[in-house]
């Protein structure tokens, strides 16, 4: 995995190892979900766009599983919202975000491992879309 690669010659502490790989085989899995969600937004893949949709989500579920952020559940509602069926799911996991957002408390790594990810655009944008939804 390209992830671990980055960290070839260094030294981590072995309090910190089983978290950083944790954090990291998530992180991987939460790329490759998103990936798929690009290849769902191709023109030349709408015939595989539902496929694409469904690897988003069983990647990012299976990404959560293994390392609780709660910004993988904001990730799941939106490619939930995505699908023909799943606006009702996409609502709740919506609210289960912002429920474990509220309570989260970072983890050390979790800094690193989240660097490039907006909490408080995810935060108001899953708000915002309950809101519409109860209108």
């Amino acid at each position: 995995m390209k992830l671990f690669e980055l960290l070839e010659g260094y030294a981590v502490h072995p309090d910190f190892a089983d978290t950083l790989k944790q954090g990291l085989t998530a992180r991987g899995l939460a790329n490759y979900a998103a990936d798929q969600i690009t290849m769902a937004d191709l023109s030349s893949q709408k015939n595989n766009r539902e496929e694409h949709i469904r690897r988003a989500i069983a990647s990012i579920s299976k990404a959560y599983s293994i390392y609780q952020l709660p910004i993988y559940l904001y990730d799941m509602a939106c490619f939930l919202e995505m699908t023909v069926n799943g606006r009702n799911e996409a609502k709740n996991t919506f609210k289960l975000f912002l429920k474990r957002q509220s309570e989260y408390k970072p983890g050390q790594l979790d800094g690193i491992i989240m660097q490039d990810r907006d909490i408080d655009y995810a935060t108001k944008d899953a708000a915002n879309k309950l809101c519409g939804a109860t209108k």
